[in-house]
């Protein structure tokens, strides 16, 4: 590889209209490999963050029906990175019920900014931040879906490094 290194340097070093297009791919290459580098780490947090929120029990009497993962700029303004995981579920409990049961729970995930307790929120009843960071269809389930709720964790803290989803 060093040899290989050495050969194009030798190459481009020849003029120095070559030598500017070296340097301009060489920094669009590491570019790139930076860009990828702060996208593996998001893949990393979301995927440790949704085996977290897999893993929490619910209190009996409810059933999740269909989870979603979400990240990039869900709220605020591009300074971070945001994360989201939702679950759907099916309860004979109260929203507010749920919520008191739930309250107490923290979801441990390790990011990259450290070790973060994540609470699990409860719509109907967390609307405000639920209609900041949940899909649409997600934020507030109507009167019409009667025994249902959405149960969520949130992360809003990461730094956002050169991954074009979090800008």
């Amino acid at each position: 590889m060093h040899a290989i290194v050495a050969t194009v340097t030798r190459f481009f070093s020849r003029s120095s209209g070559r030598s500017a297009a070296f340097a301009g791919l060489m920094m669009l290459a590491a570019g790139l490999a930076t860009s990828q580098t702060d996208c593996a780490r998001h893949q990393r947090a979301m995927r440790a963050m949704r085996a977290a929120f897999d893993a929490a029990p619910l209190p009996p009497g409810v059933a999740r029906e269909e989870t979603v993962a979400s990240m990039g700029i869900l709220s605020g303004n591009g300074n971070h990175c945001d994360f989201v995981v939702a679950a759907r579920v099916r309860t004979r409990l109260a929203p507010a019920d749920l919520a008191a049961r739930l309250r107490a729970q923290r979801l441990r995930v390790r990011f990259d900014s450290g070790l973060a307790e994540l609470p699990l929120w409860v719509v109907p009843g967390e609307d405000d931040l639920a209609r900041e960071v949940l899909p649409p269809a997600w934020a507030i389930p109507g009167a019409a879906d009667g025994g249902r709720a959405v149960v969520f964790a949130f992360w809003g803290g990461e730094a956002p490094g050169s991954d074009i989803r979090c800008h």
